[in-house]
């Protein structure tokens, strides 16, 4: 058999089977998706009000905590996951889950916890981002213990690692303020700041215990 007869080979067989997959895919019902039907696949803060909605033990589901059990199974398998104990004690009624507070997508929380959800689709997170929405529950009014910032995406996307801690520019100018102006034009403090960013970045998402799902 010629090279050109091979090759005609393996895409004749490469086709067969992406005509199996799509029959089964078919006969299954995995080809449906309720957001492409609604031309609502990309649009973040639906998918945002139906998780937060499934996710509400007091949701009109009428299921419970059914649907938060089996999202906290999944979470509680990650690696340095809270411990059970921390998170059975979003298994109740007494949780609450809000959409859009402070600009954070979902926010699952009790009387001293809150897990953060993060939905991303095609959009990036902003520098710092997330470093923002942890302060926003760690030392707003509320307070809270903030057990888990969970990153959601079609595709298992990281988030990008400026978003985990102080925007660059803020911090820099934090900095100016506290620094001697001959210090800061020498240079002898800015080319260390930059030079260690990435690892400032894996500490913070270690810290704030940051998960990505798909």
């Amino acid at each position: 058999m010629s090279d050109v007869e091979s090759v005609k080979a393996l895409l004749q067989s490469i086709q067969q089977i992406i005509e199996n997959n799509d029959k089964e895919d078919r006969a299954n019902g995995d080809l449906f998706n309720f957001f492409e039907v609604c031309k609502i696949h990309t649009k973040e803060i639906r998918h945002s009000m139906f998780i937060a909605e499934l996710l509400n033990p007091k949701g009109s589901h009428g299921q419970g905590d059914m649907f938060l059990r089996e999202f906290l199974a999944v979470l509680g398998a990650k690696e340095n996951a809270p411990d059970e104990e921390i998170l059975s004690r979003f298994c109740s009624e007494k949780t609450t889950v809000w959409t859009e507070f402070r600009s954070i997508d979902i926010s699952l929380y009790t009387d001293s916890d809150v897990i953060i959800i993060e939905n991303k689709i095609n959009a990036l997170t902003r520098p710092g981002q997330l470093f923002d929405y942890v302060n926003k529950w760690k030392d707003g009014d509320w307070k809270k213990n903030v057990r888990a910032v969970v990153y959601l995406t079609p595709n298992g996307r990281e988030p990008e690692k400026d978003s985990l801690v102080p925007a660059l520019k803020e911090l820099l100018i934090m900095i100016r303020r506290l620094i001697p102006s001959h210090y800061w034009s020498a240079c002898r403090i800015r080319p260390t700041l930059l030079n260690g960013w990435n690892d400032v970045c894996e500490t913070s998402k270690k810290r704030n215990k940051i998960y990505v799902l798909i």
